[in-house]
């Protein structure tokens, strides 16, 4: 069963999939890859709720400065090139991203510091390192729930949760 999706989610995630169909077939995809990195990072912008699916937690510095943005705790771009793997293995289709685009733009609440740290380090971990939250590990104290969030959503993963204080 699919969260409740917009039809505006659903319209992009439409044209992410064709996007992702025109990149498979793309011959010079080497050449193109920033163009397309920056496409299809744009439509993971695009099939978010707003800013992105709210995890529920905020950082603990975030807290005590009441100063905070919005994170994305994936790269955007390594997401972007694990969902491409997915659609040449056939795994991922409309169905595959509506039941899992809380899992694919979760955000946290961070100190605009940390989330200009957060996309620095990404920048030297792959994938597997950013689902482990590798990344937050070396920026934060730690999490806890967000007081003002009136739910605690279930696109927490168990690495996010093992930061939780």
């Amino acid at each position: 069963m699919h969260r409740h999706i917009t039809e505006r989610q659903k319209h992009f995630m439409k044209r992410y999939i064709s996007s992702l169909k025109d990149c498979v077939v793309d011959d010079k995809y080497e050449e193109h890859k920033t163009w397309w990195n920056t496409e299809h990072k744009n439509y993971l912008y695009n099939i978010s709720e707003g800013t992105g699916c709210d995890t529920g937690l905020i950082t603990i510095e975030a807290y005590e400065s009441k100063n905070f943005t919005d994170e994305h705790v994936y790269s955007n771009v390594k997401t972007s090139h694990k969902i491409l793997e997915l659609y040449k293995k056939g795994i991922l289709d409309l169905d595959w991203l509506m039941d899992n685009v809380q899992h694919i733009v979760p955000t946290i609440k961070t100190t605009p510091e940390q989330n200009m740290l957060l996309r620095k380090i990404t920048a030297n971990m792959d994938y597997n390192q950013i689902k482990h939250m590798e990344h937050y590990k070396e920026v934060t104290k730690g999490l806890i729930w967000n007081p003002s969030c009136k739910k605690h959503y279930s696109n927490t993963t168990k690495h996010m949760k093992e930061l939780l204080i």
